[in-house]
C-alpha cells in the first residue's frame, strides 16, 4: 500500500524544501522504477525505487519530527541555506538539531522579525502555509503615520494590488503609528504591500503568533523547542490530527 507522496519523501530524504523538490520533480530529474516521476503527490511506497539524477533514496530510520520555534531577528534570511553565507534561521539552532527536511513553515522577509516554526513535519508545514486553512498569523507592525479609521476598515475589506486583492483578518490599533495586524493568507511581503497601497511604509515587523503557538519571551536570534502541547495545538489549528 502507499504510504506517501513522492514530493514528501524527497523531502525527509534531505533534497529541500517542498518546493525545492517539486522543482526537482517537474525538471524530470527524479525516477520511479526507473520511469521519470510527473506527479509532485504520486503516491509512493518501501517497495519503490526512487533516484534523484541517478542517485537512489534510501529511506532514513523513523525518528521523531523536530519542532522549534526561533525569533529571527532583522537581517537574518528565512531559508535553510544561503549561497551568499549570510545567517538563516538554520543556522540559529545548534548543529545536533539540524536535520534533513528542517525548514520554515512560512517566511518572513530578510527586514521582518519575529516567530519563524522550524521543523522537519512536511505536512504540518504545507497545511500552515496553505491558503485554504485560514491557518491566522499575527503581527505588530509599526507604520511611518497613523492609519485612519476608514484605512482601518479598507484593509479589513480589501485592497486592489495588481496582482490580487490583500486584505487582514483583523487591525488593532495598538496607539501610536502601532498596530496588531491578523492575516490568513501569507502572501509574500502582504503586510508591506497592502501600507504602500495606503501611502504608507513599515519601519518594523515583528510576527508575534502563528496559530496557537506564540513567540513569547524569546529574545531575537533565541530558540526552543516546542511543547507537546504546543504541537497538538498547531496540527489542530491546521486542521490535522492530532
Amino acid at each position: 500500500m502507499p504510504t506517501d507522496t513522492l514530493v514528501k519523501r524527497l523531502v525527509a530524504a534531505g533534497f529541500g524544501s517542498r518546493r525545492a523538490c517539486a522543482a526537482l520533480i517537474t525538471a524530470g530529474r527524479v525516477r520511479v522504477n526507473g520511469e521519470i516521476a510527473e506527479a509532485i503527490t504520486r503516491p509512493v511506497d518501501d517497495a519503490d525505487v526512487i533516484t534523484v539524477d541517478g542517485r537512489r533514496l534510501r529511506r532514513p530510520a523513523p525518528s521523531p519530527n523536530v519542532y522549534l520555534a526561533v525569533n529571527k531577528p532583522r537581517g537574518m534570511l528565512s531559508a535553510v541555506s544561503d549561497a551568499r553565507g549570510r545567517d538563516t534561521v538554520l543556522s540559529a539552532v545548534p548543529h545536533t538539531l539540524r536535520r534533513p527536511g528542517l525548514v520554515p513553515a512560512g517566511r518572513l522577509d530578510l527586514n521582518s522579525e519575529g516567530l519563524v516554526l522550524l521543523t522537519d513535519d512536511g505536512a504540518l508545514v504545507h497545511a500552515l502555509t496553505h491558503p485554504r486553512n485560514g491557518v491566522e498569523k499575527e503581527y505588530v507592525v509599526l507604520l511611518n503615520a497613523p492609519l485612519t479609521t476608514a484605512q482601518r476598515e479598507r484593509l479589513v475589506r480589501g485592497v486592489a494590488s495588481p496582482d490580487a486583492v490583500l486584505r487582514a483578518r483583523s487591525v488593532e490599533p495598538l496607539g501610536g503609528s502601532r498596530y496588531r495586524i491578523v492575516l490568513t493568507e501569507g502572501r509574500k511581503r502582504e503586510i508591506r504591500a497592502m501600507a504602500q497601497l495606503l501611502d504608507r511604509r513599515v519601519p518594523r515587523l515583528v510576527r508575534v503568533r502563528i496559530g496557537s503557538l506564540r513567540l513569547g519571551d524569546l529574545k531575537p536570534g533565541e530558540w526552543r523547542p516546542l511543547t507537546a502541547a504546543e504541537v497538538r495545538g498547531l496540527r489542530k489549528a491546521a486542521g490535522l490530527s492530532p
